[in-house]
């Protein structure tokens, strides 16, 4: 049984599966970032990305098992906690589990998970909110040191306008060194419309694009008690 009270399958029960079966298939195609795969979808693999997977809570779909690639007894903890939580689990070969994984030693952990989708219009902000808006970014390896830098501010959620890379492309989760798991993300089609969503709740903003000499008008900037923004330019 699992810390959330579900009893998971046993380890030494899994089904053993290769690189052609749809769950292997899958981990590939969101490694490689191709279309149609699952809204919201991310690999998580080794301890520290699924650590993070298991304190945030998120979804699992899939989980892969490489025994023989488990080093620590940690591995070995989680990987029980993962196959607890996940829909589906699956035993694979080191060799399997070499094809699949991006990064070295990856502790026989793979996970197939998916991040919540945060409503814009139920998000409750705080009376001294800090919020990180990052519009127009294409580089998802800027994307995810971003992200890094809100969770270092403690950044109460970051809102993506006019967005042109995924939140869960790969590269995003490994520069943000998994705080794209825990960080919540608000999304918009343009900043106007995160100005009127934050004025409506009860936010009133100003702010600047670095480096732009751009700076809205009109609005008083944020106080104690009113929030903070902070603003990250378009990137290309």
């Amino acid at each position: 049984m699992d810390r959330i009270g579900r009893i998971g399958p046993s380890l030494a029960e899994l089904q053993q599966v290769g690189l052609r079966h749809p769950a292997a298939e899958l981990v590939r195609d969101i490694q490689r970032n191709r279309t149609g795969i699952p809204r919201r979808t991310f690999v998580a693999e080794g301890l520290f990305e699924n650590n993070s997977v298991l304190e945030a809570g998120v979804a699992v779909d899939t989980f892969l098992w490489c025994p023989e690639a488990a080093y620590s007894d940690e591995a070995r903890t989680r990987s029980t906690q993962l196959a607890a939580r996940a829909r589906r689990a699956y035993r694979i070969s080191a060799k399997t589990l070499g094809h699949l994984a991006e990064r070295p030693n990856p502790d026989g952990l793979i996970s197939i998970a998916r991040l919540p989708d945060t409503d814009p219009e139920g998000f409750a902000f705080g009376p001294n909110a800090l919020i990180l808006v990052i519009d127009g970014i294409e580089i998802p390896g800027n994307l995810g040191t971003l992200i890094r830098t809100a969770d270092a501010c403690a950044a109460d959620c970051l809102v993506l306008t006019n967005r042109r890379t995924r939140l869960t492309h790969p590269k995003v989760l490994r520069s943000s060194q998994g705080m794209s798991i825990r960080v919540p993300a608000l999304e918009f089609a343009e900043v106007r419309t995160t100005a009127a969503a934050t004025t409506a709740a009860g936010r009133r903003w100003s702010w600047a694009a670095s480096g732009t000499g751009y700076r809205r008008r009109g609005t008083p900037r944020a106080s104690a008690g009113s929030g903070s923004l902070c603003w990250a330019p378009r990137t290309r």
